[in-house]
Protein backbone atom coordinates (compact mmCIF):
# COMPACT_ATOMS: atom_id res chain seq x y z
CA UNK A 1 0.00 0.00 0.00
CA UNK A 2 1.69 3.55 -0.83
CA UNK A 3 1.56 6.52 1.13
CA UNK A 4 0.24 10.02 -0.04
CA UNK A 5 3.76 10.90 -1.17
CA UNK A 6 4.11 8.03 -3.29
CA UNK A 7 0.72 8.33 -5.32
CA UNK A 8 0.51 10.24 -8.60
CA UNK A 9 0.01 13.91 -8.58
CA UNK A 10 -2.65 13.63 -11.09
CA UNK A 11 -4.30 11.12 -8.74
CA UNK A 12 -4.36 13.88 -5.84
CA UNK A 13 -5.67 16.38 -8.03
CA UNK A 14 -9.01 14.67 -9.09
CA UNK A 15 -9.65 13.93 -5.93
CA UNK A 16 -9.39 17.85 -4.61
CA UNK A 17 -13.31 18.37 -5.81
CA UNK A 18 -14.15 15.83 -2.79
CA UNK A 19 -12.26 17.64 -0.61
CA UNK A 20 -14.06 21.39 -1.10
CA UNK A 21 -15.49 22.47 1.65
CA UNK A 22 -17.89 24.93 -0.30
CA UNK A 23 -16.30 28.43 0.73
CA UNK A 24 -18.74 29.92 -1.26
CA UNK A 25 -18.86 34.12 -2.82
CA UNK A 26 -14.95 34.25 -3.47
CA UNK A 27 -13.86 32.87 -6.65
CA UNK A 28 -10.10 32.18 -7.23
CA UNK A 29 -7.64 30.36 -9.56
CA UNK A 30 -4.28 28.61 -8.75
CA UNK A 31 -1.69 28.50 -11.65
CA UNK A 32 0.70 25.94 -9.77
CA UNK A 33 4.19 25.77 -10.91
CA UNK A 34 6.61 23.27 -9.55
CA UNK A 35 10.05 24.28 -10.48
CA UNK A 36 12.17 21.17 -9.83
CA UNK A 37 9.08 18.46 -11.03
CA UNK A 38 12.06 16.45 -13.35
CA UNK A 39 13.49 15.06 -10.12
CA UNK A 40 10.19 13.48 -9.77
CA UNK A 41 8.66 12.63 -13.56
CA UNK A 42 6.94 9.81 -12.17
CA UNK A 43 4.36 11.08 -9.83
CA UNK A 44 4.78 15.19 -11.22
CA UNK A 45 4.72 14.41 -15.31
CA UNK A 46 4.13 18.34 -15.78
CA UNK A 47 5.38 21.40 -14.50
CA UNK A 48 2.16 23.19 -14.63
CA UNK A 49 -1.35 22.52 -12.74
CA UNK A 50 -4.39 24.06 -11.56
CA UNK A 51 -6.83 24.47 -9.19
CA UNK A 52 -9.78 26.63 -9.75
CA UNK A 53 -12.56 27.29 -7.44
CA UNK A 54 -15.85 28.90 -8.55
CA UNK A 55 -18.04 31.16 -7.05
CA UNK A 56 -20.22 28.44 -5.39
CA UNK A 57 -16.94 27.02 -4.24
CA UNK A 58 -16.69 23.74 -6.59
CA UNK A 59 -13.09 23.21 -7.45
CA UNK A 60 -11.93 22.09 -10.53
CA UNK A 61 -8.29 20.75 -11.19
CA UNK A 62 -5.76 19.66 -13.53
CA UNK A 63 -3.42 20.04 -15.78
CA UNK A 64 -1.75 22.86 -17.23
CA UNK A 65 -2.56 26.58 -16.11
CA UNK A 66 -5.88 28.08 -16.76
CA UNK A 67 -5.77 31.34 -18.78
CA UNK A 68 -7.23 33.93 -16.29
CA UNK A 69 -5.20 37.46 -15.26
CA UNK A 70 -6.42 37.62 -11.71
CA UNK A 71 -4.98 33.50 -11.69
CA UNK A 72 -2.30 33.70 -8.26
CA UNK A 73 0.78 32.08 -9.38
CA UNK A 74 1.87 29.33 -6.92
CA UNK A 75 5.71 28.25 -7.02
CA UNK A 76 6.21 25.11 -5.48
CA UNK A 77 10.23 25.67 -5.24
CA UNK A 78 11.63 22.89 -2.67
CA UNK A 79 14.23 20.18 -3.84
CA UNK A 80 11.09 17.44 -2.86
CA UNK A 81 8.34 18.85 -4.31
CA UNK A 82 5.72 16.38 -4.40
CA UNK A 83 6.14 16.08 -0.53
CA UNK A 84 5.95 19.86 -0.41
CA UNK A 85 2.27 19.54 -2.42
CA UNK A 86 1.28 16.24 -0.26
CA UNK A 87 2.08 18.88 2.95
CA UNK A 88 -0.39 21.59 1.72
CA UNK A 89 -3.43 19.16 1.84
CA UNK A 90 -2.35 16.98 5.24
CA UNK A 91 -0.56 19.53 6.95
CA UNK A 92 -1.29 22.96 5.33
CA UNK A 93 2.49 23.15 5.05
CA UNK A 94 2.63 22.98 8.67
CA UNK A 95 -0.51 23.04 11.25
CA UNK A 96 -3.37 23.38 8.79
CA UNK A 97 -3.96 27.09 9.86
CA UNK A 98 -4.31 29.92 7.10
CA UNK A 99 -1.16 31.34 7.83
CA UNK A 100 1.20 28.20 6.85
CA UNK A 101 1.46 29.75 3.51
CA UNK A 102 2.90 32.95 4.61
CA UNK A 103 5.39 30.35 7.05
CA UNK A 104 6.36 28.29 4.19
CA UNK A 105 6.98 30.52 1.70
CA UNK A 106 9.21 32.81 4.74
CA UNK A 107 11.23 28.93 4.82
CA UNK A 108 11.44 28.89 0.67
CA UNK A 109 9.40 25.98 -0.06
CA UNK A 110 6.55 28.31 -2.14
CA UNK A 111 6.73 31.53 -3.56
CA UNK A 112 3.19 33.16 -3.76
CA UNK A 113 2.64 36.72 -5.12
CA UNK A 114 2.50 38.90 -1.62
CA UNK A 115 0.05 41.30 -2.72
CA UNK A 116 -2.44 38.29 -2.68
CA UNK A 117 -1.33 36.75 0.25
CA UNK A 118 -5.36 36.42 1.90
CA UNK A 119 -6.52 35.11 -1.42
CA UNK A 120 -3.27 32.76 -0.84
CA UNK A 121 -4.07 31.89 2.68
CA UNK A 122 -8.16 31.26 2.00
CA UNK A 123 -6.75 28.11 0.04
CA UNK A 124 -6.71 26.55 3.92
CA UNK A 125 -10.37 27.49 4.37
CA UNK A 126 -11.74 26.20 0.48
CA UNK A 127 -10.38 22.36 1.42
CA UNK A 128 -10.90 20.11 4.04
CA UNK A 129 -7.23 19.67 5.60
CA UNK A 130 -5.47 16.67 6.87
CA UNK A 131 -4.26 13.03 6.36
CA UNK A 132 -7.76 11.72 6.83
CA UNK A 133 -10.30 13.45 4.88
CA UNK A 134 -7.29 13.32 2.02
CA UNK A 135 -7.01 9.22 2.23
CA UNK A 136 -10.97 9.27 2.21
CA UNK A 137 -11.32 11.05 -1.18
CA UNK A 138 -8.76 8.99 -2.11
CA UNK A 139 -10.24 6.12 -1.30
CA UNK A 140 -13.77 6.83 -2.89
CA UNK A 141 -11.67 7.08 -6.37
CA UNK A 142 -9.99 3.65 -5.52
CA UNK A 143 -6.81 4.90 -4.31
CA UNK A 144 -6.06 3.36 -0.81
CA UNK A 145 -2.74 4.77 1.22
CA UNK A 146 -1.19 3.88 4.10
CA UNK A 147 -0.27 7.17 5.69
CA UNK A 148 1.83 10.47 4.97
Amino acid sequence: MPKITEIPLATLMAVVPKLSTGYADDPVTYNLNVEQWESQKELIPRPDWFMKFDAAGKAECGEGHIDDPEAIIFNIKQADPYKTLAGLFVHGLNDGSPYCAQMSMMMGKIGIPMEKIKQVQSFFKRLEIGFEPTQKALAEAGVTVEDE
